[in-house]
């Protein structure tokens, strides 16, 4: 294949990439503590893979790039960094200012781990998501009181009841949340990787934030003036490879006269 052309047509496809991906965004884009996806450019002869892309090298929240020559393989990665705290006025909502996640039991049972901190209590006196998954406390145990009235968080994660501590949040933190951590088909939570390492020491202590949450770490306005950039490298590769394939139908038609 013409080099050009292999270039514009790798150019293209690397934009609908990034396209799908500002589209997912937008469409998180009011989940607390939603963890925007970010596109990595790399080059096609790199060999580089998702699992070998560094979180350095996937950037931050709105840092875009987007990418006119080509040859390059896009992938997309999560990107962790904080988003936003915004006050609620409700105890229930909670915040984590810090690298850390909120520990849940799915009505599966299985363990999930999400920084949307949208929580209620339920009348079997559990604190739980909004669809019901469990919020736990230390030793991985549902935190249960049997009242609302006299609750305290404290920004250690300390759950109090007039005055006497009742549970811990369980806060999970991880070596690298880009590798370790997929997202579920639940918006906003996320489970394990095989290959997960969970952090028991060596992180800055979080800071929890009762009667906030955190807003996505993705900024709309960004994405749409991201998705319009995305569109004219789009448009410029296709009248690459249009230019590319007309030079070539030329070539054709002269070497046959």
């Amino acid at each position: 294949m013409n080099v050009g052309l292999y270039q514009a047509i790798s150019g293209m496809k690397g934009c609908e990439e990034q396209q799908h991906t500002i589209a997912a965004n937008l469409t998180r884009a009011n989940i607390a503590g939603n963890r925007q996806s970010v596109t990595a450019f790399v080059s096609a002869l790199s060999g580089a893979t998702p699992a070998t892309l560094s979180k350095t090298s996937v950037g931050k929240a709105g840092d875009y790039q987007v990418f006119n020559a080509p040859p390059v393989e896009a992938f997309n990665k999560l990107d962790f960094t904080q988003g936003a705290i915004e006050p609620t006025g409700d105890p229930l909502s909670m915040a984590i200012q810090g690298d850390g996640f909120f520990t849940v039991r799915e009505k599966s049972g299985k363990i999930s781990y999400t920084r949307d901190g949208t929580f209620r209590w339920n009348t079997d006196g559990k604190i739980t998501t909004q669809d019901g998954a469990e919020l736990l406390g230390t030793g991985n145990v549902p935190i249960s009181v049997p009242t609302t009235k006299g609750l305290m968080i404290d920004d250690r994660g300390s759950v109090t009841l007039d005055g006497q501590e009742i549970s811990k949040l369980a806060v999970t933190h991880f070596k690298d949340p880009a590798t370790d951590l997929q997202e579920t088909s639940t918006g906003g939570r996320f489970s394990k990787t095989d290959s997960a390492t969970v952090q028991t020491t060596g992180f800055a202590p979080d800071r929890i934030c009762s009667g906030y949450l955190e807003s996505s770490n993705g900024n709309p306005v960004t994405q749409m003036v991201t998705m319009i950039d995305v569109m004219r490298a789009y448009e410029a590769n296709q009248k690459m490879a249009q230019a590319e394939d007309d030079a070539t139908q030329r070539l054709i038609k002269t070497a046959g006269t």
